[in-house]
């Protein structure tokens, strides 16, 4: 199951722009919102060591992809949470472990699932053993 992921208090915007960084199981992904061709709000996120599995799709076609993982209408918990539609999710502590076999349950702990919808893709983050380290870029 996913819920809304707001690591602090400040309503995000549909649709921001995610540009990301891979360097071997390490991401930093950096979310920007735009208003008039003028930057709002940038944060940068960091998972040092933390990736388990990572999936990227267009954001044009991710509401009718089956089979890659993107979570279903019935796996999104958003009970009176409001405002809808929110570009950031978080699963349950080990929602997908159980996709990474023996193995992964011997190497993993603690697994969460991120789901970002941004304006032109859309990522699906497995993060095993680390937490986000959030930098504000710009208010």
């Amino acid at each position: 199951m996913y819920k809304p992921w707001k690591p602090f208090e400040r309503v995000f915007t549909t649709h921001p722009y995610i540009d990301w960084c891979v360097s071997n199981r390490s991401i930093v992904l950096s979310w920007t919102e735009w208003l008039n061709n003028e930057c709002q709000f940038e944060m940068e996120l960091k998972f040092e060591e933390g990736i388990a599995g990572i999936l990227c799709i267009d954001e044009s076609t991710y509401q009718t992809t089956e089979l890659f993982g993107i979570p279903e209408e019935s796996e999104i918990n958003a009970q009176d949470f409001k405002p809808l539609p929110w570009p950031a999710w978080k699963s349950e502590l080990n929602y997908r472990k159980h996709l990474y076999g023996g193995l992964g349950e011997i190497r993993y702990t603690e697994m969460y699932t991120y789901y970002f919808v941004g304006s032109e893709t859309v990522l699906l983050i497995d993060i095993a053993d680390a937490e986000a380290v959030i930098e504000i870029k710009k208010a």
